[in-house]
Order: structure tokens, then C-alpha cells, then sequence
């Protein structure tokens, strides 16, 4: 397995419904905005978000914390991140509790008013690229494993927002990674039955029904 894009995935807002000033500078404050039930979205499978907050407030802590952002405002499940993006851009939510900073920069870029601000902890993961023991052609897998990998595609990801994971290029918005670089970064890695577990209490936490 190797990397190909870097995931990270803070709140999001609409700039045109949210002010700059009304966002919380860490995750408590959310409770302060109870106005914002029902106007704010969650994607209904971020188990590396959730993690994240689990190791960065300790389980007592970190679950109390989940089960009243729950309580106070009503996050509407969305299926698909991108979807979740184009909604805040739409106007549809005023805010989601995180999404893919790199899908938000696509929208974005596509000239919506949306945007993302970071809080501790921001997780981070990896989108990564396989060949399996069974390809039935494998030498034209590795082929297209090694252009996933290579500059010239890395380069033409970061023009939809992706965050590389070459160091030969750039960013695209180049303040992307100067946002990030002050918080408390937590790397998500998960085995097939840690992300099962992580599964289980968000659907405990957010999906109780």
C-alpha cells in the first residue's frame, strides 16, 4: 500500500450565512450555539473524526462531549462527504461539525461560499492505492498504481482541491497546510476491527435509533 492524497477533515461553514466571528474556537462552544439545530450536517460515517476526538479528550471526556454536540444540535446525516460539501456551499446546512477540508477546497474553488476553520484535535489519514494478489493483470495494476503516485497526477488532484502527499508539489490553495500546521494533528490508522469499534459508537452516539 502506498499514499496517494492526505485527508484531514475540521468544520466546515457557509461564509454567506455563518460570520468568521460566530465560529467556535473549540469544540465546547458549539453547545453555545443551540440556534444551530437542525441548520448543521454530519457525514454518517466519520469513525476517524470520532477517534480523533476520543484520543484528544480521553473516552470519558471525549464521548460525554459527542453525546451533547448530539443532544444540543440535532446533526443531520448526510451519505457522502462531497455531497455534504455541495450542501453547505448550497445553503441547505449552515454548518457541518467536520468534513474533508479537501473536498470543501473543491467546492470552493467551484465558487461556492464555503469554507473550513480548524479545530483541535484535526485528524488526518491517508487515501492510499493497493494491488491485490488476485489482479487478474497485474503488471497493468502496478501501472496504474505508479501514475496514482506520480507528479503529474498528484498535480492534477491538487487542481480539484486534493492535498498531495508529494513533496514536489504544492497545495492547492497554499494556505491549506499553514491552517492546519498549528493544531493538534492526530493520524488515524485503523485495522478492520478498530474501525468496527469506531463504527459501533458513532452509530451509538449520532445514529441511537
Amino acid at each position: 500500500m502506498a499514499s496517494t492524497r492526505i485527508t484531514t477533515p475540521p468544520p466546515i461553514y457557509n461564509t454567506g450565512l455563518i460570520k468568521k466571528s460566530q465560529l467556535p474556537k473549540r469544540y465546547e462552544e458549539f453547545l453555545e450555539h443551540k440556534e444551530w439545530a437542525g441548520k448543521i450536517a454530519l457525514d454518517d460515517t466519520d469513525d476517524e473524526w470520532l477517534s480523533a476526538m476520543i484520543m484528544h479528550y480521553g473516552e470519558e471526556r471525549g464521548k460525554t462531549l459527542l453525546r451533547e454536540l448530539a443532544s444540543a444540535l440535532k446533526p443531520v446525516l448526510v451519505d457522502g462527504h462531497l455531497a455534504l460539501a455541495r450542501s453547505v456551499g448550497a445553503g441547505e446546512y449552515w454548518l457541518a461539525l467536520n468534513n474533508y477540508a479537501s473536498l470543501t477546497v473543491n467546492v470552493r474553488l467551484s465558487g461556492a461560499p464555503i469554507d473550513f476553520w480548524a479545530l483541535d484535535p484535526v485528524a488526518l489519514f491517508f487515501g492510499s492505492v493497493g494491488i491485490s494478489a488476485q489482479a487478474p493483470h497485474p503488471k497493468a495494476a502496478l501501472l496504474g498504481a505508479n501514475f496514482l503516485l506520480s507528479r503529474d497526477a498528484q498535480q492534477f488532484l491538487t487542481k480539484r482541491g486534493r492535498m498531495p502527499t508529494r513533496a514536489d508539489v504544492p497545495v492547492n490553495p497554499a494556505d491549506v497546510t499553514d491552517r492546519l500546521k498549528d493544531r493538534t494533528i492526530i493520524a488515524t490508522i485503523f485495522s478492520g476491527q478498530e474501525q468496527k469499534k469506531w463504527q459501533g459508537l458513532f452509530k451509538d452516539v449520532f445514529k441511537p435509533n
